[in-house]
C-alpha cells in the first residue's frame, strides 16, 4: 500500500510538472508566432510591416546593425523628426539617409543611438533633431515597453530581454490578433508612414480638431 502510494505521488508530481511545462512552452510559442511587439520580427532588421504600436526601437537597431553598408548618413530625433523624407535630405548632399526617429525620443535616446551609430555604422554625417517635447519627460521607459532602449544597445542581458518577451502576458498577443484597426508601417529607410494624419486632414478640415489629432489628443 505504501508503494502504491509513492508511485502515485510520483505520477501526479510528474504530470504537474509536465503540465508547468506545457503551460510556459505554451505562452512562449504564442507570443513568438503572434509577436504583439514586433521584436522577435525585427531582429533580422528587415521588418517593414511594423509600425508605431511595435517595438521601432529594437527594429531600428537590428536595422542599423545590419544594413551599415546601405547608409553614409543617419537622422536622430524624436517623433517629428520621423516626417522628414531621406529622399530629400539625400538632395541636399548627396548622402544615403536612414531614418532614426524614435516615439517619444528623448535626451537619453538621442545619446544611446547616436552612440550606437557611431560606432556600428561609422557615418560620414549624423544629424541630430530637437524639438521642445524632449525635455517634457526624461524617463520614457516608464510609458511602456516599446520605450525601453533595447539590449543591443544598452548592454543589458540580451537573453533576459528575449525570455521577456516571449513570457509576456497573452492578453497582448490575444489583442493582436483581434484587432481590426489599420497599420500604418514605417519605410524601409525609416520615416515615419503619415497617411493616417493626411486621411484624417481631408476628412476634418477645422484646424483646431486637426491639430488635437496630431498633436495625439485623439489617436496616440
Amino acid at each position: 500500500m505504501k508503494g502504491a502510494t509513492t508511485m502515485s505521488a510520483k505520477k501526479w508530481t510528474i504530470l504537474f510538472v509536465c503540465l508547468i511545462l506545457f503551460c510556459l512552452l505554451f505562452i512562449a510559442g504564442t507570443n513568438f508566432f503572434v509577436d504583439p511587439y514586433g521584436y522577435f520580427g525585427a531582429q533580422n532588421g528587415e521588418n517593414y510591416t511594423m509600425d508605431e504600436n511595435d517595438y521601432l526601437r529594437e527594429q531600428k537597431a537590428q536595422h542599423i546593425r545590419q544594413h551599415a553598408d546601405e547608409y553614409d548618413a543617419y537622422l536622430v530625433g524624436g517623433s517629428r523628426a520621423g516626417g522628414i523624407r531621406s529622399e530629400k535630405l539625400s538632395e541636399l548632399d548627396g548622402y544615403r539617409y536612414y531614418n532614426c526617429w524614435l516615439l517619444s525620443g528623448n535626451f537619453e535616446d538621442y545619446y544611446e543611438y547616436s552612440k550606437f551609430i557611431i560606432e556600428t555604422a561609422h557615418p560620414k554625417k549624423l544629424l541630430l533633431h530637437i524639438s521642445t517635447s524632449e525635455i517634457a519627460q526624461f524617463d520614457r521607459e516608464a510609458k511602456g515597453d516599446i520605450y525601453e532602449i533595447p539590449a543591443v544597445i544598452s548592454g543589458k542581458s540580451k537573453t533576459a530581454e528575449t525570455f521577456k518577451y516571449l513570457f509576456k502576458n497573452l492578453s497582448t498577443s490575444y489583442e493582436t490578433l483581434t484587432d481590426t484597426e489599420p497599420r500604418y508601417p514605417v519605410t524601409q529607410s525609416g520615416e515615419r508612414n503619415l497617411s493616417k494624419y493626411y486621411g484624417f486632414y481631408k476628412e476634418h478640415l477645422d484646424a483646431q480638431e486637426y491639430y488635437n489629432h496630431l498633436m495625439k489628443d485623439m489617436v496616440d
